[in-house]
């Protein structure tokens, strides 16, 4: 499996094991579709002329 190189500065490279790598992907796979659903029910919620402050503190605790 090919190994990513992260360029934390120009002078310092570090190396990113197969392990860390798909730990990486599966997190940020998780915190899109999270965001996605935020959004979606926001969105829905607007729609159904949901009132602003409810909206508001749904948006907020989400």
């Amino acid at each position: 499996m090919k190994q990513r190189i992260f360029n934390r500065t120009k002078s310092s490279q570090r190396y990113e094991k197969p392990f860390e790598e798909h730990l990486r992907n599966e997190t940020a796979h998780r915190v899109h579709s999270l965001k996605q659903r935020i959004i979606d029910d926001l969105w829905e919620m607007n729609n159904n002329g949901t009132p602003y402050p409810i909206w508001v503190e749904r948006a907020q605790i989400a």
